[in-house]
């Protein structure tokens, strides 16, 4: 499993998902996703470097945990598993409220 390809899976399923739930066009909500989602590697929070991506779930994107509404807890059911159907196995840890972490299965 190539790293640049999940990042940019991952990215792509955020934006389609919360764009317009946040209030946003896909284009603005793209801008938002670039700087909250990184390599563990490059993860300025260094909450994860192991992990495939780390996505911070803060400046606009929901976590489902921080924000505590059902919806948003489904809809990020609903990216992991289109991220499973695209071929990526992954395993999700919700670091805390704000982070989570991909790996590699």
């Amino acid at each position: 499993m190539k790293k640049n390809k999940v990042l940019k899976d991952i990215k792509a399923l955020i934006t389609k998902t919360f764009a317009d739930h946040e209030g946003y066009t896909q284009s603005e909500y793209r801008d938002i996703v670039d700087g909250a989602v990184y390599t563990g590697e490059d993860d300025p929070g260094q909450w994860s470097p192991n992990a495939v991506a780390v996505v911070h779930c803060e400046s606009g994107i929901p976590s489902g945990l921080y924000d505590d509404t059902s919806d948003v807890q489904q809809m990020w059911i609903d990216i992991d598993e289109e991220l499973r159907e695209l071929g990526h196995d992954i395993f999700v840890e919700d670091i805390n409220a704000a982070v989570k972490a991909y790996y590699k299965i």
